[in-house]
C-alpha cells in the first residue's frame, strides 16, 4: 500500500507542478521543456512503484488465502491468483519491450 500511496502522491504533485510550470514559466520554452523532461524522468519510477504495489498485493492475497482457508480451497484459489500475478508481470514487460524496440 505504501508504494501505491507514493504513486498517488507523486502523480498528484506532478500533475499540478508540470502544467503550472509549462503555462506560467518565466523562461518560456525552457520551462516547458523542463516540465516535459521531469515528467519523462519520473514516468519509469512511478510505473515501477505501481507495478510493485500491484504484484505485492496479489502475493499478499495468496498468502492470506493460505492462512485463512483449508489447503484444498487455498490451492484452488492460489492457482488463478498466481497466473494473474504472472500475467501482470509479463504483459507490461512485453508492452514496454515492444515500445522500447520501436523507438528510432
Amino acid at each position: 500500500m505504501g508504494a501505491e500511496f507514493g504513486v498517488i502522491v507523486i502523480s498528484s504533485y506532478l500533475s499540478v507542478w508540470a502544467p503550472s510550470l509549462a503555462l506560467r514559466g518565466k523562461r518560456g520554452a525552457v520551462d516547458l521543456h523542463k516540465a516535459c523532461d521531469t515528467l519523462r524522468d519520473y514516468q519509469a519510477m512511478v510505473f515501477a512503484c505501481f507495478m510493485c504495489g500491484w504484484i505485492v498485493h496479489f502475493i499478499a492475497s495468496i498468502l492470506q488465502v493460505w492462512i485463512f482457508y483449508k489447503r484444498s480451497i487455498a490451492t484452488f484459489v492460489s492457482i488463478p491468483f498466481f497466473l494473474f500475478t504472472l500475467a501482470i508481470i509479463w504483459w507490461p514487460s512485453a508492452i514496454m519491450w515492444v515500445w522500447a524496440t520501436d523507438l528510432p
